[in-house]
């Protein structure tokens, strides 16, 4: 089994834990990412 982390900080991306429940993290798997339907070619 293979497993790699990423982490990206975004300051758009940022809100206060307590407004939350207390969550300061996502883990969102990869089949969850949003991928575009075309392909550019060169």
């Amino acid at each position: 089994m293979l497993q790699s982390g990423l982490e990206w900080n975004d300051y758009k991306l940022k809100w206060n834990p307590d407004d939350y429940g207390g969550v300061d993290t996502l883990h969102v798997p990869s089949e969850h990412i949003w991928l575009p339907d075309i392909v550019l070619y060169n």
